[in-house]
C-alpha cells in the first residue's frame, strides 16, 4: 500500500533515506492516506439528504406545542399523525415508492 502511495515520489525505493526530511514527510503522508483509506466505512452509502429531511421535520414539529414526534409502526401500515405524514411524504419524494415501514426504520436509524 505504501509503495503504491509513494510510487510517484521515488523512482528507486532502495534510495529512500528516512533521515531526510522529504522522505520522512512523504512516508508520513502516505501512511495517513493509507490509514484513512482503510478506516473508511463500508456498506451502504450514507443518505445525508434523508438525514437533513428528518432533522428539518423534527425541528419543525419540536416548535409546535403538543406535536407527537414518535414514529411507530402501525397495523394498517399508514401514518396517523401529521409529523408521520410529513416524514413519509418527504421520504417518498426522496426515495420513490417507499413504504411507511421503510420510513419508520429509516427514522429509527436517524434518531
Amino acid at each position: 500500500m505504501l509503495a503504491l502511495e509513494t510510487r510517484e515520489q521515488f523512482d528507486n525505493f532502495a534510495r529512500i533515506d528516512f533521515n531526510r526530511a522529504y522522505d520522512h514527510e512523504t512516508l508520513l503522508a502516505a501512511t495517513k492516506r493509507a490509514r484513512d483509506w482503510i478506516s473508511e466505512e463500508r456498506g451502504r452509502p450514507t443518505k445525508d439528504h434523508l438525514d437533513q429531511l428528518f432533522d428539518g421535520v423534527t425541528e419543525l414539529f419540536k416548535g409546535i406545542s403538543g406535536a407527537d414526534l414518535k414514529v411507530p409502526n402501525h397495523y394498517n401500515k399508514q401514518p396517523k399523525t401529521p409529523s408521520e405524514t410529513v416524514l413519509h411524504a418527504g421520504h417518498s419524494l426522496i426515495d420513490v415508492n417507499v413504504s411507511y415501514h421503510t420510513t419508520v426504520k429509516a427514522y429509527a436509524r436517524f434518531t
